[in-house]
């Protein structure tokens, strides 16, 4: 069973669990095997780009994927 199907099966079974008491030794376990990443640090140039295409983003500049898909066939014809 692969990694993903191990994560999807563990959800499902949590999900399904009402035992406050099982639930917080799980919690508990997974506290100890799980590394807190912190969040990554953007200088002030990367800061701005992702400011820009947030704007970009709300006033619906931007493209489709199906726009894209056929922009890029009708650049493999010429």
């Amino acid at each position: 069973m692969s990694a993903q199907d191990l994560k999807y099966a563990i959800h499902e079974s949590v999900e399904n669990i009402d035992d406050e008491d099982f639930l917080s030794l799980i919690k508990e376990m997974l506290n100890r095997k799980y590394i807190n990443q912190e969040k990554p640090i953007f200088s002030d140039k990367q800061l701005e780009e992702i400011d820009r295409s947030r704007e970009q983003l709300n006033h619906g500049k931007f493209k489709t994927e199906e726009q894209i898909d056929k922009m890029v066939s009708e650049w493999a014809k010429e």
